[in-house]
């Protein structure tokens, strides 16, 4: 069971709900309506929310554009397959 200092830096991935270190997630923001991933040169203010670095939970992101606007309470979110392919990528 992890400690109290452990669980501090956990973050929750919003597709499988994994409580993982950052490392291990990639961090998005909404941009003028779009969703944009942090990088290491670019990170985004405001509300973020996290999804795990794997093919599988990015893909399962494209589908989960509702629970994204209620997370991030925003009223409509476009969600770019390039972006997507692009963190495929660094995969």
């Amino acid at each position: 069971m992890p400690t109290k200092f452990q669980t501090k830096f956990l973050r929750t991935c919003l597709v499988t709900k994994q409580k993982l270190p950052k490392s291990k997630l990639f961090r998005f923001t909404i941009q003028n309506q779009t969703l944009i991933f942090d990088t290491d040169k670019f990170i985004g203010a405001g509300r973020g929310a996290y999804v795990e670095k794997t093919a599988k939970s990015l893909v399962k992101l494209i589908f989960l554009r509702k629970k994204i606007q209620h997370f991030l309470k925003i009223k409509n979110v476009k969600i770019l397959l390039e972006t997507i392919e692009n963190q495929k990528q660094v995969i």
